[in-house]
C-alpha cells in the first residue's frame, strides 16, 4: 500500500509505502499536530485497517508509551526516508535511480513484473525518460523487455552503474 501525492500536472508522486504493522505517518502527523497534508492512499491487496478518532488516538497516545515509541520511530524512519530520497533526487542521475530501483525490485529474482508507468512514479519521474533509459539498458543488454515484464540479464552491469557493493 502507498500514499501519493498528485501535482497540478495530474503526475502521481509515491511519497512512501505502507507495510504490515505500519502506521501512515502523514495521518498520524496531522492528527498530533492539526495540521492537514492532501495526499492520496492507495490500497494495493487486500488489508486490514484501524480507524481511530482523533480524540480516542490522542487520549491512547498520552496513555500508552509503546503506542508513543512505535510512533516516534516511524516519525524518524520517514524522516530519514525522506531525506534520502531527496539526496537521490539531487545527487543521482535518473539512469542510477532506475539501475537501483531494477535491483531493489529484483532482489531474488530475475523477472519482474511492472509497467514503465509504475517505475516512473515510483520514481517520480515521466514514464518517457523511464522508457528511454529502459530501452537504452536493453540495448546494452542488461535487461530484457516485454509487454509488463523486465528481466535482469546482467545484474552486474546495473550494480556497477549505480556502484552497488
Amino acid at each position: 500500500d502507498r500514499v501519493s501525492k498528485i501535482g497540478k500536472s495530474g503526475k502521481e508522486l509515491n511519497l512512501y509505502r505502507v507495510s504490515s504493522g505500519e502506521s501512515c505517518i502523514l495521518m498520524i502527523s496531522s492528527t498530533l499536530a492539526t495540521i492537514g497534508y492532501p495526499a492520496t492512499a492507495t490500497v494495493e491487496e487486500d488489508t486490514d485497517v484501524l480507524i481511530l478518532s482523533v480524540p480516542v488516538f490522542k487520549k491512547w497516545m498520552q496513555e500508552n508509551h509503546e503506542l508513543q515509541r512505535f510512533v516516534y520511530k516511524l516519525l524518524s524512519e520517514r524522516l530519514v526516508s525522506v531525506m534520502t530520497l531527496i539526496e537521490e533526487i539531487v545527487f543521482h542521475k535518473m539512469d542510477e535511480r532506475v539501475a537501483e530501483f531494477l535491483l531493489e525490485k529484483g532482489e531474488g529474482v530475475n523477472l519482474l513484473s511492472i509497467t514503465h508507468d509504475r517505475i516512473a512514479m515510483e520514481l517520480g519521474t515521466a514514464r518517457e525518460v523511464v522508457s528511454r533509459i529502459m530501452k537504452d539498458f536493453q540495448r546494452k543488454g542488461w535487461i530484457e523487455m516485454s509487454r509488463g515484464k523486465v528481466k535482469i540479464l546482467k545484474r552486474d552491469s546495473l550494480e556497477n552503474l549505480c556502484n552497488v557493493t
